[in-house]
């Protein structure tokens, strides 16, 4: 990561664009990893509630489906980790991007959280390219 940050501030990059709520914390750590970089964290999103970011990203016409869902309580906006999404089709698309659900599997990590080691078990579906409903082209006559 920090190749590649010094690689963009080179190139002219000044600030990073993040989208996380204040409640996440998250601030704090990327201030730490990229202010020594030279690169300014920007965070247009903190101000909101997750539930006030979940229904304006909804209502916006963005479309997403959840690829990882951990136990009942999460927060709306996942903003604690508890889900992630793969935004498939809005307004900033030109065409929506086509895929397949992937398999479901279950998974448990440990994984070093600010808090502490903490385990995780969770399912995790991986999108997938769309099935080619068109026959089989040859380039051998």
């Amino acid at each position: 990561m920090n190749a590649a940050t010094v690689d963009l501030r080179s190139q002219g990059i000044e600030a990073f664009a993040l989208g996380d709520l204040s409640v996440s914390g998250a601030r704090r750590f990327q201030e730490e990893q990229f202010g020594p970089l030279g690169i300014k964290v920007l965070e247009p999103l903190e101000a909101m509630t997750s539930a006030e970011s979940a229904t304006r990203f909804l209502a916006a016409g963005f479309a997403a489906t959840t690829v990882v869902r951990l136990p009942p309580g999460v927060d709306p906006a996942g903003e604690l980790g508890e889900y992630h999404s793969f935004v498939h089709d809005g307004p900033i698309f030109t065409v929506p991007v086509a895929f397949l659900p992937g398999e479901c599997r279950y998974l448990e990590h440990e994984i070093g959280t600010t808090q502490g080691l903490r385990r995780y078990r969770y399912w995790l579906a991986t999108p997938g390219p769309p099935r080619d409903e068109s026959p089989a082209r040859s380039s051998q006559g």
